[in-house]
């Protein structure tokens, strides 16, 4: 394969062929066998569509929101998938990289309120001010009060729900509105919502209730893990707050097979009008973005991206 950036056949890495004969799958760069070490640029070693991995995970992101990223990866809440997450930041399918490329600069640029206003969420419709902004459960920036506040909050309702200390659930957005609500995005970019079968273990650690669902059972069944572990973290946070859980995603999550699964999701849950469930897909997301507007590098990244 040509270096992306000279244009030059990059040179190919021996190996030993696994059981079906083919490479190892890669984990990072230096798991790349095909890679420029001159501008510190791999691909991965699928036969098909193999995708592009930087030695320095800055790279992978615009240098205007380079600030505080990799601290902020540094500090999770999920301590225990920390290393894993440096690694996979460097993909170029990465959706930590979007989602901290589209959030800090909207949080920086003052402009999350507006966005999710466009996206008809109420909560940031009534605030009269721009919101805490967490990204894994880590304030942006990071020595922010009312972040660091929204935190040791959120590291709380993990102690009561009974989650390990090394490995607590990680919102990937906390958007926290003060009186007016607390609002939770759940980003997906490349990959689908989590699914864990009904009867596999974890379920029974969000499912304690507390008025958050309608149906137990219904929710369960749906096999919605990460989007039901998200809604009962997020009830436990704002406590008699308004709130929002937000999927944002591929159009396709959200047709078809896939339509029916988050119907049932969202008619599980114990939602009204000041407590509510969005799907809302890149498409709509882009939208939003150009009524802001953003900025020629932001929206070339997007694109780049096919954040479309």
């Amino acid at each position: 394969m040509p270096c992306p950036v000279y244009g030059e056949p990059m040179q190919g890495r021996a190996y030993v062929p696994n059981a079906k004969g083919g490479a190892t799958a890669t984990s990072s760069y230096a798991t790349c066998l095909r890679r420029c070490e001159e501008h510190g640029i791999g691909y991965s070693n699928a036969q098909q569509e193999p995708v592009k991995i930087h030695q320095d995970p800055l790279r992978n992101i615009p240098e205007q929101v380079h600030g505080e990223a990799i601290a902020t990866l540094g500090q999770a809440i999920n301590t225990r998938n920390r290393p894993n997450k440096l690694r996979k930041f460097a993909f170029e399918t990465s959706e930590d990289a979007v989602t901290w490329t589209v959030f800090k600069y909207l949080h920086g640029s003052e402009n999350l309120r507006a966005v999710l206003t466009h996206l008809g969420c109420d909560i940031a419709a009534h605030a009269q001010a721009e919101p805490t902004l967490l990204l894994w459960g880590v304030p942006v920036p990071l020595e922010n009060p009312a972040g660091v506040a929204v935190h040791d909050a959120l590291v709380g309702v993990s102690d009561a729900l009974g989650e390990r200390a090394t490995s607590r659930s990680e919102p990937d957005v906390i958007l926290d509105f003060a009186d007016f609500g607390a609002v939770f995005a759940e980003v997906k970019y490349c990959s689908p919502n989590e699914f864990k079968a009904p009867d596999r273990h974890g379920w029974p650690t969000y499912l304690d209730n507390g008025g958050a669902f309608q149906s137990v059972e219904q929710v369960r069944n749906s096999g919605q893990y990460e989007l039901t572990r998200n809604w009962r973290i997020l009830w436990g946070l704002a406590g008699h707050r308004p709130l929002a859980l937000i999927n944002i995603a591929p159009a396709a999550l959200f047709q078809g097979p896939n339509a029916a699964v988050l119907n049932a999701v969202d008619s599980a849950l114990a939602h009204d009008a000041t407590r509510t469930f969005h799907k809302v897909s890149w498409t709509a997301m882009r939208g939003a973005l150009e009524a802001v507007p953003i900025p020629a590098w932001l929206s070339d990244y997007v694109d780049a991206r096919g954040v479309q």
